[in-house]
């Protein structure tokens, strides 16, 4: 089974031992899957990252997508977030957690709002996203149980020491505090919201990969702030200020609390890549510099 290097690498550094050994038990368990749930066909998506995903059909012809990853994968948080905000989602069909595996509907897309950027509507992805988050979030929902909280990941600043200077982590990490300590409005969120997450369709955009987390909605404007990674246009201000605008026009947020997100949210991303791979990603220290400079 051939299997993409960047994908095997991606779980051996966030799972280690398990992690590979998972990728060596990786036929098996599909072909156990296959079996149970009578799957006829199973096609691989094109860009696997952290999930092993896959457009599968059953018996009765009905096409649906396979999500599955190592245990440390919490599908439980991703399968409520997904069943509760199910208006911009893809349908849960089945969760097995013996498998830690879930199946979902199949929507026919050809493309994300990463390829929107790409062609060069920037101002368009931006306006879908905050167009997401504020249907999402606009209405009162239950907030489901044992879901951990932001303030937990306080402790990821930690990677950032010696990498940064410490008047820059410091602040990131009193930031952070600030921003995370519990509120009645905090929400069930998201916690990755970025254009690759969020598939364009005849229905309209609908969101995938949900990471589960309670918090301030505000949040959800960070993860789209650095990415699509690695695209070189963000590393121009003018163009990070007319995200920013967009967000501060569409969301019903003060816009330096809007600011302050996407600079805490991309320098806990900047703690994550440290923490997998050893380096500092330079245009998303790039991005945090930017937005520093006004907080």
């Amino acid at each position: 089974m051939k299997l993409p290097e960047e994908f095997q690498k991606n779980i051996c550094e966030v799972y280690g031992d398990i992690g590979r050994q998972w990728l060596v038990n990786l036929p098996l368990h599909l072909q156990a899957l296959s079996r149970k749930y009578d799957l006829r066909s199973m096609i691989p998506v094109a860009n696997l990252s952290y999930n092993y995903v896959a457009i599968v059909e059953n018996a009765k012809n009905e096409k649906w997508v396979l999500k599955t990853s190592p245990q440390g994968a919490d599908y439980r948080k991703e399968t409520l977030w997904l069943k509760m905000h199910s208006e911009v989602a893809p349908q849960v069909q089945m969760f097995d957690e013996g498998y830690n595996a879930f199946f979902m509907e199949f929507i026919p897309s050809s493309h994300t709002l990463q390829e929107t950027v790409y062609q060069g509507d920037d101002d368009k992805a931006t306006e879908v996203l905050a167009g997401l988050i504020h249907k999402m979030y606009s209405k009162p929902a239950p907030i489901p149980e044992d879901i951990p909280h932001l303030s937990t990941l306080i402790s990821s600043f930690q990677f950032l020491k010696g990498k940064l200077s410490d008047a820059f982590v410091d602040k990131a990490r009193t930031l952070w505090k600030d921003l995370t300590v519990a509120q009645t409005s905090d929400v069930f969120l998201h916690g990755d919201l970025h254009h690759d997450n969020v598939l364009v369709t005849d229905r309209g955009p609908k969101v995938i990969d949900p990471h589960g987390y309670l918090g301030d909605p505000c949040s959800e404007v960070g993860a789209m702030i650095y990415n699509p990674l690695g695209w070189e246009a963000l590393h121009d201000e003018k163009r990070l200020r007319r995200r920013l605008e967009i967000l501060g026009e569409v969301l019903p947020f003060d816009k330096k609390k809007i600011r302050a997100w996407a600079f805490a949210k991309t320098m806990l991303s900047m703690a994550w890549t440290v923490e997998g791979s050893g380096r500092v990603p330079p245009h998303e220290l790039r991005i945090a510099e930017i937005l520093e400079n006004e907080l």
